[in-house]
């Protein structure tokens, strides 16, 4: 089963754009070819909190990564906290770019877990997926404690991710109100792993305003939902 890693990394003092940068050029080693995508983002309310985020083959295989790169970003931090996610539910409209990429970290107390989750999948995650140029919204559970969530929503432009900034603390609210502790990551850098002998792909445009392949996945029970929006799936 494929998971997703989360790497948070609190920078040394005076390290904090170091640790980025690191983070950043890290993209380029050659070292990750069990994973499919990468994500670094960093803390929208301190500079010093940097996350990595990827999708690996397995934990054994994220495990039995050739670490260097891993150890050289770590010795410039004063904590590190990695964690292991299983993926409870994908809204996704396929073939569609979403370069503007935001995370959110929730530690949900257990006497409200089933609550909160519950608000997240009917009411917090269709209202996001109903905004113009959400392209891409994942919620993920970590595996080895289930009150730690984060969710992961891309965008197809800065006046989409605008649009979201305005109606994120509303839809916080009730869980923050529940005790649920919320973390933000903004303006994520994304990366696919790659050898130095080949340079990135070019980026594919997003499909034209007729319509879009889009799919719902999941792993708890929820009621299926049409595409929000002007996104149509082809019969």
């Amino acid at each position: 089963m494929s998971i997703t890693v989360m790497v948070r990394r609190v920078a040394q003092p005076g390290a904090e754009e170091a640790l980025l940068q690191a983070m950043v050029q890290a993209f380029e080693t050659r070292h990750g070819y069990r994973r499919s995508s990468i994500c670094v983002f960093q803390s929208e309310d301190d500079r010093a909190v940097g996350m990595y985020v990827a999708e690996w083959e397995s934990r054994d295989a994220y495990l039995a990564r050739d670490s260097t790169h891993s150890a050289h970003i770590d010795e410039l931090c004063r904590s590190v906290e990695r964690h292991y996610y299983e993926r409870l539910h994908l809204f996704e409209r396929m073939l569609e770019s979403g370069p503007f990429v935001m995370c959110t970290k929730l530690q949900v107390p257990p006497a409200v877990h089933d609550e909160a989750l519950d608000y997240l999948l009917h009411q917090s995650r269709p209202a996001i997926w109903a905004l113009p140029g959400c392209v891409y919204s994942a919620l993920h559970r970590d595996l080895d404690i289930p009150g730690s969530l984060f969710a992961m929503h891309r965008w197809r432009t800065a006046a989409d991710v605008e649009r979201y900034d305005a109606v994120r603390q509303d839809l916080g609210r009730p869980l923050i109100e529940r005790g649920v502790r919320i973390e933000r990551f903004g303006r994520g850098v994304v990366g696919r792993p790659r050898s130095r002998a080949h340079p990135p792909p070019a980026p594919r445009n997003a499909i034209g305003a007729g319509g879009c392949w889009w799919r719902q996945w999941s792993m708890v029970s929820i009621a299926p939902a049409s595409d929000p929006g002007r996104a149509t799936r082809p019969g």
